[in-house]
């Protein structure tokens, strides 16, 4: 994490979530010393590590869970963030520290689409970290609810006719199906994790998961880092400029949270690019533990331009 060491930020965003990393970052990077305004996100539940993970956020830097409800989660975050500008000097350069282990990409996503918009009055500096784990068991099936572009993500359709799907697989067989099916694109590829001893979930598992959906893809996959955003996003971008320009390009990121970053920074970088959100529901929930490493990027936005 040696990108955010030493640096003030006018603000941190954590989530205290049911997994045992959710406080690694926290742990490590001790915020009440690097920011003075640490605001804690967490979904209604009790299950898992939740409650100890609570513990630790109340302990250690007095914080109580902002509990953000499902209908509501994208409001809550934007509350948040308008109220830090309001009080910020309009003259610094505003810097974000966001811990985005445990939190739904509806959070971090609101925190990109917020501030790519205020970077037209002000630059900002977002830095994103992620605590690696270790997987405790198999994930179950998951009951896909709904598709919908994540907000702030949508893209442009211009009325295409035709849609080209970038996958980005996990371990959620079914629902990568089941998605594929719905939306029917005409052309597709996929993406998946890179080996690495940082990941638990390894390439030949996903492949194996998978072998039925990637049977009917292209066989122009990429194999993404999963401990370097800027990467991914580099050969993302380097994929989708070389797509045809006259038909839809969908990113359907369902494996790991850094490459959902990575899509959905391509889409801010890709303004014709849109980046799907599935839903669901999983049971039983998988403990995920910490394995003792953390990767961090940075995202700058400047007025007019975005990076």
């Amino acid at each position: 994490m040696n990108q955010v060491e030493g640096v003030e930020y006018n603000l941190a965003l954590f989530a205290s979530g049911f997994e045992g990393r959710s406080r690694f970052v926290a742990e490590s990077a001790r915020p009440n010393a690097i920011c003075s305004r640490v605001i804690l996100f967490a979904e209604d539940t009790h299950t898992l590590s939740r409650p100890s993970n609570d513990a630790f956020f109340s302990r250690s830097f007095g914080l109580e869970a902002l509990i953000v409800s499902a209908s509501g989660e994208r409001d809550a975050i934007l509350t948040a963030l308008r109220s830090l500008v309001s009080t910020a000097d309009p003259k610094e350069v505003l810097r974000i520290f966001v811990d985005y282990s445990a939190m739904t990409r509806t959070w971090y996503g609101a925190v990109l689409s917020y501030f790519r918009h205020l970077a037209r009055e002000r630059p900002v500096e977002i830095d994103f970290v992620y605590a690696h784990g270790k997987y405790q068991g198999d994930f179950g099936p998951m009951a896909v609810t709904e598709i919908v572009a994540q907000p702030g993500f949508a893209g442009l359709s211009s009325g295409m006719r035709e849609t080209v799907a970038l996958f980005g697989l996990g371990l959620d067989k079914y629902a990568s199906l089941a998605v594929f099916d719905r939306i029917e694109p005409d052309i597709s590829h996929y993406f998946i994790a890179r080996p690495s001893d940082r990941d638990g979930l390894t390439e030949e598992k996903v492949r194996l998961e998978n072998a039925e959906l990637i049977a009917q893809m292209s066989d122009a996959s990429l194999l993404l880092p999963l401990e370097d955003v800027g990467e991914t996003f580099r050969l993302l971008c380097e994929r989708v400029n070389a797509l045809d320009r006259r038909k839809q390009i969908v990113i359907v990121p369902m494996g790991p949270k850094p490459h959902v970053l990575a899509s959905l920074l391509v889409t801010l970088r890709v303004p014709r690019v849109a980046c799907l959100h599935v839903r669901g529901v999983r049971k039983p929930p998988v403990q995920v533990l910490e394995k003792g490493s953390a990767s961090a990027c940075r995202v700058c936005f400047q007025p007019d331009i975005s990076t």
